[in-house]
């Protein structure tokens, strides 16, 4: 009888987990002031901090996708501004901010490790990049939906070309970003 309630809890902590983390996510959605984030034209020069959680080697850094907060890996080899999962992208349908007006079709990649994979366009309108006290406002993302329900969410060179340069500052551990 230990056994089976112990097979039956495993799942609940794990569903209960993942709750908690989104609603931890959504109250951070909610932290973003308006007033304080910075536009693309204002610009010159900001410096985001980087999420790096014990025990990973890869970098994140936290977004606002169309009010939907997340934390992306920084990915210098992915050719969107953004690459998002099933799960994210269902999130921000549910905000009712994309719309097919903003879907411009389906697209051939080649994945990381040389795979070609079908993804699904879209234009996010708005993406704000950083945390809610420091962080910058850009438009119009080109933003590729791939076919799965927990792959990793990228930050790629849709973003990044928009810079002109970028810095990862180790050290400090913040993303340099200059206009």
């Amino acid at each position: 009888m230990k056994k089976l309630l112990f097979l039956v809890l495993i799942p609940l902590i794990s569903i209960s987990q993942n709750d908690f983390k989104d609603n931890i996510k959504a109250l951070l959605a909610d932290q973003y002031d308006q007033v304080n984030i910075k536009t693309y034209d204002e610009l010159t020069s900001i410096r985001i901090p980087i999420i790096s959680p014990p025990n990973i080697e890869v970098n994140f850094i936290s977004c606002l996708v169309n009010g939907v907060y997340d934390y992306f890996v920084f990915d210098t080899g992915c050719s969107a501004g953004l690459a998002i999962n099933k799960t994210m992208f269902n999130k921000i349908l549910k905000t009712g901010r994309v719309s097919y007006k903003d879907y411009l079709g389906d697209s051939s990649i080649i994945t990381a490790v040389g795979n070609y994979e079908l993804v699904k366009v879209v234009i996010m309108d708005e993406v704000i990049i950083g945390d809610p006290k420091n962080s910058f406002k850009i438009k119009n993302v080109l933003t590729m939906v791939y076919d799965s329900e927990e792959g990793p969410l990228l930050l790629g060179q849709d973003i990044i070309k928009r810079f002109s340069s970028l810095t990862i500052d180790n050290k400090n551990e913040v993303y340099i970003f200059k206009k």
